[in-house]
């Protein structure tokens, strides 16, 4: 996933230091940068943000350091994009209960994790980590080992083998499996008796 900041690097990279643009197109470009913030700043719904952000939009001015300004457009620009991203997650609940089926209708994948799910649904590891424990009360990996021993308690409840139990709930070695199950539940999965 290519970040806003890494996309604008790269703008600037290719306008700044391969092509040196000449001073009318770098003011051009600069008003036009501080013009699309302004717009951005219109789908911003939190007056006290919209306000706060206006200022800073107002206050840049271009200088002899085009370096310097594209920098605090960026910041600028970043800063927009996180506050509308937190309100639209507020209007619709954020993507947690998505994310919860993904993980639920994925769980039995060996290779599912926190950073393929997150670049699945184009977030930070980080920012899902966070998100996920401040909306579900656990965090990701306590989340995705209940689901799984849960489905290996439904296995174990048919009498299926240990070692076919651990690979259909996803665990990728038989000795994870009983591992996380001891640490879990308090008895290894062959002494689990059904209820």
């Amino acid at each position: 996933m290519v970040s806003l900041s890494n996309l604008l690097n790269e703008v600037f990279r290719e306008n700044f230091q391969v092509r040196h643009i000449s001073a009318e197109a770098v003011d051009c470009l600069f008003f036009e940068m501080k013009g699309t913030l302004l717009k951005l700043l219109g789908s911003i719904e939190d007056p006290y943000r919209r306000e706060a952000a206006s200022r800073k939009i107002l206050a840049l001015q271009p200088g002899p350091s085009a370096e310097r300004w594209f920098q605090a457009i960026t910041e600028i620009l970043e800063e927009l994009s996180s506050v509308l991203a937190k309100e639209r997650e507020q209007k619709t609940g954020g993507p947690i209960p998505e994310i919860r089926r993904y993980v639920e209708e994925h769980f039995s994948e060996p290779q599912l994790n926190l950073n393929d799910v997150a670049d699945h649904f184009r977030l930070t590891p980080s920012y899902l980590s966070q998100l996920f424990k401040e909306q579900v009360g656990v965090n990701f990996s306590s989340f995705l080992e209940d689901l799984r021993l849960e489905a290996a308690c439904r296995c174990l409840d048919q009498q299926m083998p240990v070692s076919e139990v651990a690979e259909k709930v996803g665990y990728s070695s038989v000795y994870v499996f009983r591992s996380a199950f001891k640490r879990k539940l308090g008895i290894p999965p062959s002494g689990y008796r059904p209820k």
